[in-house]
């Protein structure tokens, strides 16, 4: 019987009751009564059919997820682009304007160059803004969770790809431009997290560096700190957006955690430098998100304990 062969156990805890019935069994049946095919082949068949479901069902899936709560999938990644593009602006532009920049480097080209700098910071908060009013209050607790997770992954990767590839780049060619020096050496920011890595290695083993060292280390783990950031923001945002209370509350509560965010992380990275002799770097650069996180563990565990309003959305 082919309910007794291994791979259908195995399988049956993986798959679906009518993706066994239609696909699994018939395939593994048709291995046992034709005996003189390689069994390879069946094996072969049966991954096959496997992949091609598996294909249609995630287009499907992705369907679903886009059309699901009135496109709010969508919306709330639109939304959060919007916000983190119309707040890193003044981010990047006011100190054009105070004159903090060198005179013959224009505007629109320190926009473009430094603007990666201003989405790294306000791209994983802005999930504070963008879940709460894509979603409604009738979305159910477990699928807005899972939709904000998946919106906070998808902003994670986002934020990683420009710490590593975009940023490092963009700002050696302001350095470049501000200065007129083709052959100014690559700082921090400039460096990839390869090259980072490699020179805190060396500079480790280099006597007398050792502080120079941990400041390269700060930096490096301050990345991967900052591209993570999204993860308990969505976390918080879904909270946010599941909560009884009245949406429009929600909403300005998540813009002033932002808007908090954007003014205490640098003041607080900032902080934490005077003290890299003395604590580990990773643990330094790792605190801001260890307090989103807990913060976002605490508001969703008195969410949780708070019974919820009706399933109507309010406004």
């Amino acid at each position: 019987m082919t309910f007794d062969h291994p791979l259908r156990r195995i399988l049956a805890r993986l798959c679906s009751a009518p993706t066994m019935t239609r696909l699994v069994d018939p395939t593994l049946a048709d291995m046992r009564v034709e005996p003189d095919r390689p069994a390879w082949r069946g094996y072969l068949t049966l991954a096959r059919v496997l992949a091609l479901h598996g294909a249609g069902s995630l287009v499907l899936g992705t369907a679903r997820v886009y059309r699901e709560d009135d496109h709010a999938v969508p919306r709330a990644a639109a939304i959060c682009a919007f916000t983190a593009i119309l707040v890193a602006t003044p981010v990047v532009l006011l100190p054009f304007i105070a004159g903090a920049y060198p005179g013959h480097v224009d505007a629109a080209r320190a926009f473009v160059l430094l603007l990666p700098q201003g989405l790294i910071l306000a791209l994983p908060p802005s999930l504070l803004v963008a879940i709460p009013v894509a979603f409604g209050r009738g979305t159910a607790r477990r699928r807005l969770l899972v939709r904000a997770l998946g919106l906070a992954l998808a902003c994670a990767l986002a934020t990683l790809m420009l710490l590593t590839r975009v940023m490092p780049d963009a700002n050696q060619a302001f350095r470049v431009a501000a200065s007129g020096d083709t052959g100014i050496a690559r700082g921090p920011n400039e460096m990839t997290l390869g090259a980072l890595r490699a020179q805190i290695v060396e500079m480790a083993r280099t006597g007398g560096r050792e502080r120079s060292a941990r400041e390269l280390e700060y930096a490096y783990h301050l990345r991967l700190a900052l591209a993570s950031m999204a993860l308990p923001f969505g976390l918080l945002a879904a909270t946010l957006a599941g909560s009884a209370r009245r949406r429009t509350g929600m909403v300005l509560l998540g813009a002033c955690a932002m808007a908090c965010y954007l003014v205490v992380l640098p003041v607080l990275s900032g902080a934490l430098t005077r003290w890299v002799a003395t604590l580990p770097p990773a643990l330094m650069a790792w605190m801001p998100t260890a307090a989103v996180v807990g913060l976002a563990g605490i508001v969703a565990r008195r969410s949780t304990s708070v019974p919820q309003g009706g399933a109507t959305t309010a406004g």
